[in-house]
């Protein structure tokens, strides 16, 4: 047993509901305990204890790369990708002094094959999640435990931008003794799911530091989250559950695993989603005990969650870019060619511009919360 990082996960509660949901089946095999799944457009990022693969789901018969192994008596907890940039956090633990030496945030250029990750932070403590806005990266960290498994839970960031990254606290008492198994934003609301408290937590970073509220309660065996226009998908136990941010408490099951099962003490169970993303009208998850990466494809998922991206088209003059059509909310980015964000916003119908006089000439790519991206020039 090598931490935290690699204890079992057991969840043996089955779930049931009146709503539609479909068996997913296997759509890649043979991966080293594939936890935490992110996508780049059409490409996915898996990461398991040792390895991220990266897989491109538009081929007709996609494989998984190795796109970055952790060196020696280092292990993965998660990752966040950020434009053309990979973030993840590692824990370094020495296996045969079973002592952990502390975590650390590497950032791994995607445009530059082979190269070398880039340590932007260290510290003594565990870091079990994080997420990306704009320059700052925001983790879960775990302060010192006194005695066996007693800690608390803070969320702190650092700012990506400075030479030297320092963190600052954002959230000083998340929960305790339970870690943060995932973390995505809505917005500038950063949602944090913790299995153990059966709960997702949420905090506007807008307001500054503070305490965070319980979204959702009384969920079961909740690990990972993805947030697609409206929509709230959280991976709990073997089914992937669906909530609108309108009506959170209102949830469908839109996919389940009972084909796959792992077993503790010998005795089988389902074996439990990990983390889920939404690429058009595919779900794609991580069966961590399995070794595999599940899918369904649902044409009610893209037409329910995307619809009020009909009709969407954008407009730019020299000073201006407008986006037009929209018919809710939608966070927006302006990144330029290399894949740095240059702005982000949330934009709707009656608020719909964004400032580029500043902008030098060129070509420049608009992205919408579901991953929608359109290219203008200037």
């Amino acid at each position: 047993m090598k931490t935290k990082l690699l204890i079992a996960f057991l969840g043996l509660t089955l779930f049931s509901s009146s709503y539609a949901q479909v068996e997913a089946t296997s759509f890649m095999t043979d991966l080293n305990e594939p936890s935490a799944i992110v996508n780049q457009g059409n490409v996915l990022y898996v990461q398991g204890p040792k390895e991220i693969y990266r897989i491109d789901t538009a081929l007709d018969n996609p494989s998984a790369t190795v796109v970055y192994t952790a060196p020696t008596d280092y292990y993965m907890s998660n990752l966040a990708v950020d434009g053309n940039k990979l973030y993840v956090s590692e824990e370094h633990y020495d296996d045969e002094l079973d002592e952990f030496f502390g975590g650390r945030i590497i950032s791994i250029d995607l445009t530059v094959a082979a190269v070398e990750p880039v340590v932007i932070y260290t510290t003594t403590r565990y870091i079990s999640a994080l997420a990306v806005k704009g320059p700052f990266i925001f983790f879960a960290s775990e302060t010192d435990p006194v005695g066996d498994d007693n800690f608390i839970v803070q969320i702190q960031r650092i700012d990506t931008t400075t030479e030297v990254a320092m963190p600052s606290l954002f959230v000083d008492q998340l929960t305790q003794d339970n870690a943060v198994n995932d973390m995505h934003f809505n917005g500038n609301v950063l949602l944090m799911s913790v299995g153990g408290d059966s709960v997702v937590y949420s905090h506007d970073i807008t307001s500054g530091s503070g305490s965070a509220t319980a979204m959702l309660t009384g969920l079961s065996f909740n690990k990972g989250l993805f947030v697609s226009g409206n929509t709230l998908f959280t991976a709990e136990g073997n089914s992937i559950r669906t909530r609108s941010f309108d009506n959170a408490s209102t949830w469908a099951s839109v996919a389940v695993n009972t084909a796959f099962q792992d077993s503790n003490n010998g005795i089988p169970f389902n074996a439990n989603f990990r983390d889920v993303v939404l690429i058009g009208d595919k779900l794609y998850m991580t069966l961590q005990n399995q070794g595999r990466v599940m899918m369904i494809q649902d044409t009610a998922l893209s037409a329910k969650d995307f619809e009020s991206l009909k009709g969407i088209s954008i407009y730019n003059s020299r000073t201006e870019l407008n986006i037009n059509g929209l018919e809710s909310n939608q966070m927006a980015a302006i990144y330029n060619i290399s894949g740095q964000e240059l702005v982000s916003k949330q934009v709707s119908a009656s608020a719909n511009s964004f400032d580029i006089s500043s902008f030098s000439n060129g070509v420049y790519l608009v992205k919408l919360e579901n991953g929608t991206v359109f290219k203008f020039v200037k």
